[in-house]
């Protein structure tokens, strides 16, 4: 049975591409494409990177990019975030306690604005509530 690396390789020398070829029609560096040849996908950055290049690279080939994927995802082991917690665990994990969303940003405006002007009423009333300061000059 052949690999996504073998498929990618016949298919690419079978259109006379070098790599350099599929490197500027790809966008994708020469290095990383030797290494999807080879099979090497520990080179790559993560498999999510190594899903997309291989889909990219097999779509500029003119290859059925999800019968590509199928061979990858058999190929490979990746294994999912939510398998490695038991069920329910993961949603606690994954909440944060201060999300800053866009209504709670603006709550948090009003309130400051609000409290800013309540002190200054403060200020104010306590200045209005106490006697006026009282200056004796003695200078004549």
């Amino acid at each position: 049975m052949k690999t996504v690396g073998e498929v990618l390789k016949d298919s690419r020398v079978e259109h006379a591409y070098s790599i350099h070829d599929i490197e500027q029609g790809t966008k994708i560096r020469a290095k990383f494409v030797e290494a999807i040849e080879a099979d090497d996908f520990s080179k790559l950055p993560s498999l999510s990177y190594a899903k997309g290049f291989v889909k990219n690279y097999s779509d500029f080939l003119g290859l059925d990019s999800d019968k590509i994927l199928a061979f990858f995802r058999r190929q490979t082991n990746e294994t999912p975030k939510s398998s490695l917690l038991p069920k329910g665990m993961e949603e606690p994990l994954n909440r944060s306690l201060l999300q800053l969303t866009p209504g709670r940003f603006i709550a948090l405006i009003i309130i400051g604005l609000v409290s800013l002007f309540l002190l200054y009423l403060g200020f104010q009333y306590r200045a209005l509530q106490q006697p006026p300061t009282l200056i004796i000059d003695f200078s004549n």
